[in-house]
C-alpha cells in the first residue's frame, strides 16, 4: 500500500510520477493507492492520477484507491478515471480510520489470489532439474 500525500495541484501532478517506485518491471501486482485527506484540485491532477493508472495497468497490474473523498467522485468519473479503474476498485471513505485501506488491501488479496500473472518478458523461466 502506498500512501500519497499532499493536494494534486497540477506541479504535483509532474513530481509524482518521479517519485513513485519503479513498477515498470513489476507484473502482475495489486497495488492500493491510499489518499486520505486528499483531494485532486486540478485536471493536471486527475492525469497525473490516471497516467500512472495506465503505466500500472499496462503491466497487468490492479490499481485501488482507498479513502477517496465522496465529493471526488464527480471529478473522478468525468475524468474517466473511476470507469478505468472499476467500481470494485474505488473504495470510498470510511468514518473508521483505516477501514477504507483494509477493504482496498482485502479487495486485493482477493484478486491477487484469482490472478495468475503472465511470465515476464525478461529472460526465460529457468529450467528445474
Amino acid at each position: 500500500m502506498l500512501a500519497l500525500t499532499g493536494g494534486a495541484y497540477f506541479a504535483s501532478a509532474y513530481r509524482a510520477e518521479q517519485t513513485f517506485p519503479a513498477h515498470d518491471r513489476t507484473i502482475g501486482a495489486a497495488v492500493v493507492l491510499q489518499l486520505c485527506d486528499r483531494a485532486v484540485y486540478s485536471l493536471t491532477g486527475l492525469e497525473g492520477l490516471t497516467t500512472l493508472v495506465h503505466s500500472l495497468h499496462g503491466h497487468g497490474n490492479r490499481v485501488y484507491l482507498a479513502d477517496i473523498d465522496p465529493s471526488q467522485c464527480v471529478a473522478l468519473s468525468r475524468s474517466g478515471l473511476l470507469a478505468l479503474l472499476g467500481p470494485d476498485a474505488v473504495v470510498w471513505r470510511d468514518p473508521v480510520i483505516g477501514a477504507a485501506a483494509a477493504e482496498a488491501t482485502r479487495r486485493a488479496g482477493v484478486w491477487l489470489a484469482g490472478h495468475r500473472p503472465e511470465p515476464s518478458r525478461g529472460s526465460p523461466p529457468k529450467e528445474h532439474l
